[in-house]
């Protein structure tokens, strides 16, 4: 080897040290800022989203992306027992086949980051204007500012929710 090529393998070397750093911290500053959404908004129990590379893009690159981060007042979480599980890894129990399709009700969308996100608060409208910014700044830091690092953390199809006992996330084969 070389010493331009040793020194292109040190370089790489360090690249790769720094994004798992850059990872670290955004894990981290995910969960502070869910913390301090549940601590700001009591009626908050999950937030959750879908991840994944898209199989078919109907002739467009399929690329990574997050769909629909979800805010909820009911807690939801990812059972681990195999026996209630469903094929692609979601409880049968306490959480609904689909979170991002079956689990939400108003969709808003957010044109600036070009993502949608949902939440589900009932007839007695407990969403305010703070709050709904409060999660468009959620969003906007998982799905635009740091949507490669999403993939390193939770990995290419997951689905991950946030509640008040942390982060839970599971990898799953199908996401039609």
């Amino acid at each position: 080897m070389t010493d331009k090529e040793r020194y292109i393998k040190s370089i790489k070397d360090q690249i790769e040290q720094m994004e798992k750093q850059v990872s670290n911290v955004c894990r981290e500053i995910i969960e502070e800022k869910a913390d301090g959404l549940f601590s700001k908004y009591p009626q908050l129990q999950t937030i959750g989203w879908n991840q994944f590379i898209p199989y078919f893009n109907d002739g467009e690159p399929c690329e990574f992306t997050i769909y629909s981060v979800s805010f909820s007042p009911i807690k939801y979480n990812l059972s681990h027992s195999d026996d209630s599980l469903d094929e692609q890894g979601f409880s049968k129990v306490n959480y609904s086949e689909n979170i991002i399709s079956d689990a939400y009700g108003m969709e808003d969308y957010d044109d600036e980051i070009n993502s949608p996100f949902k939440y589900e608060y009932g007839d007695d409208d407990r969403v305010n204007e703070e709050m709904k910014a409060d999660m468009i700044e959620f969003n906007k830091f998982i799905s635009k500012e740091n949507l490669s690092y999403m993939e390193k953390i939770f990995g290419s199809h997951a689905v991950v929710l946030i509640n008040r006992d942390g982060i839970q996330f599971a990898e799953y084969e199908d996401h039609d």
